[in-house]
């Protein structure tokens, strides 16, 4: 139950690229939202959240990247994902998730106005 989270700016003015690494679930989601919620407190509203090098999502972790959206959406700003496995891609695609995250294929792009609809694509498989 290892998770590691790193964030930088992204390649435009004003969006964090959050990089998640290892297992989000009921052990480490409480940290993930911690540090979301922080940068939230910050300013910090736009939002790619690479999840490329993410091996396990469960229930307690999709939450938690909910509440970030929400967060986001609430103070004007957006989160798009990135970088999705084929599990999580078919995760997402299943539980309608897909239409309610931004995503886009690169992590370093930035995130669409919150307004945008979404849609899921690319990722890592």
């Amino acid at each position: 139950m290892i998770l590691r989270v790193e964030h930088a700016p992204g390649d435009r003015p004003g969006v964090t690229i959050v990089r998640i690494y290892g297992e989000i679930d009921l052990a480490t989601a409480p940290r993930l939202r911690a540090d979301l919620q922080d940068l939230d407190r910050r300013g910090h509203h736009r939002l790619v959240l690479d999840l490329g090098f993410v091996d396990h999502l469960d229930s307690v972790g999709l939450g938690v990247l909910l509440g970030a959206l929400r967060r986001a959406r609430q103070a004007g700003g957006s989160a798009t994902v990135t970088g999705l496995s084929a599990p999580v891609s078919r995760l997402f695609a299943l539980l309608g998730l897909d239409t309610i995250f931004d995503a886009t294929a690169e992590p370093g792009s930035a995130a669409p106005p919150a307004s945008a609809p979404g849609a899921l694509c690319g990722g890592r498989p």
